[in-house]
């Protein structure tokens, strides 16, 4: 239940703000109802489950450039 709140605060601070993680990393025009669900997302699940996914990009990315 917490994270449906924090969710909903994410999604309207995000659009509030005009916070658009997709767009700031994506170099072709994405569509701003997914992106702003994304960042809504983001910003409600906090920190840790974001960082883990960085960290597993990168992680997928080194491995693919060394092979």
């Amino acid at each position: 239940m917490s994270w449906a709140i924090a969710s909903v605060c994410g999604l309207g601070l995000s659009g509030g703000f005009g916070f658009f993680l997709l767009q700031s990393v994506a170099s072709t025009p994405v569509n701003s109802f997914l992106d702003l669900s994304v960042t809504g997302l983001a910003i409600g699940a906090g920190t840790k489950p974001l960082h883990d996914l960085i960290t597993s990009i990168q992680t997928k990315a080194a491995t693919s450039s060394t092979s």
